[in-house]
């Protein structure tokens, strides 16, 4: 009974470390998407401002 309950709580303990770096890695992606986002806007705000100076 000993010897089953280990492997049980080292399963249960590499899950929650999984979970854990999942969620700080997800975090760290969604920090980065937005960034992406907000330098994707800019940069097309910048393109529409050069095509109206050239309209211009």
């Amino acid at each position: 009974a000993k010897k089953a309950k280990k492997p049980l709580k080292n399963t249960f303990c590499y899950a929650i470390i999984i979970v854990y770096t999942y969620n700080v890695t997800t975090r760290q992606k969604r920090k980065h998407r937005r960034t992406w986002e907000s330098q994707a806007v800019r940069g097309d705000r910048m393109m529409n401002r050069s095509k109206i100076y050239r309209l211009h």
